[in-house]
């Protein structure tokens, strides 16, 4: 398979913070950047499996979760995905099953986009 090339532009700041991160580690930033970007995505697909898990754990049966809902959320919940506390009157997501009813699991933004 041959490689290819992504250009992107970042700040003077980030591409300061990787070349230091990356002289640290003695790699090159492209490596660095490389092995980033395949551990996001591991850790994605790795939370993403984890909430499914949770949210059908707290369903407790084999419900399939279609969507997720934005709410305003009434009290302070944690979200199950990476432990946030999501405070009252924040946006967070409910969880809509296949069968139409909505789970009382409420996630973060963050962990939503990971999805």
């Amino acid at each position: 398979m041959k490689d290819k090339v992504i250009n992107t532009r970042i700040t003077k700041d980030l591409y300061e913070k990787v070349f230091e991160k990356a002289k640290k580690h003695g790699t090159t930033v492209s490596n660095l950047v490389r092995g980033m970007i395949e551990d996001t995505f591991e850790i994605c697909g790795d939370i993403s499996l984890i909430l499914d898990k949770e949210i059908r754990k707290r369903f407790k049966s084999k419900i399939k979760i279609i969507g997720y809902q934005k709410v305003i959320v009434g009290n302070k919940v944690t979200c199950p995905g990476c432990s946030q506390k999501i405070i009252k009157g924040a946006e967070g997501y409910i969880a809509i099953a296949e069968n139409g009813k909505a789970s009382n699991i409420i996630i973060c933004n963050k962990c939503v986009k990971k999805i």
